[in-house]
């Protein structure tokens, strides 16, 4: 399970949903995003073309920008 909102956890819902295996969602748009993620390690991320390997492996809310992310909670 996926939620999306931009900017921060009272940001607009871009996204929230369960992303079956093969699928896949781009957020190409805004520039921070808010991520609540419920299975992480269950997931293959990408930023700016390239693999994240700092993804978090438990439930937790990350911040992304064109930098970087960074995990706020888990």
């Amino acid at each position: 399970w996926v939620q999306v909102r931009s900017g921060s956890a009272e940001g607009r819902l871009i996204y929230e949903g369960t992303l079956q295996r093969g699928q896949a969602q781009r957020f190409a748009k805004w520039t921070r995003l808010w991520l609540e993620l419920g299975a992480p390690s269950n997931l293959d991320a990408q930023l700016n073309g390239r693999a994240v390997r700092d993804f978090p492996q438990q439930p937790s809310i990350v911040i992304v920008t064109a930098k970087g992310l960074r995990t706020v909670s888990t």
